[in-house]
């Protein structure tokens, strides 16, 4: 799909992170952020640092077929 449809709750370890939602909200994140997206959502990593995320919700779901 266009946007990942998976609802997600995490803890940011590493790195920094652009978030565009369908509604069209920006947002970004960084280490130590703890961030609930919604399903709906696009993410990229902005710089050379990798981001590393604890994921409590969504990943289990991540790239199924409906």
């Amino acid at each position: 799909t266009e946007w990942c449809e998976a609802p997600h709750f995490q803890y940011q370890l590493s790195g920094r992170m652009h978030v565009l939602l369908a509604d069209g909200t920006e947002m970004e994140s960084q280490a130590g952020d703890v961030i609930r997206l919604s399903a709906g959502h696009d993410a990229w990593v902005v710089g050379d640092d990798p981001v590393v995320v604890i994921d409590w919700a969504g990943a289990s779901n991540y790239a199924k077929q409906t």
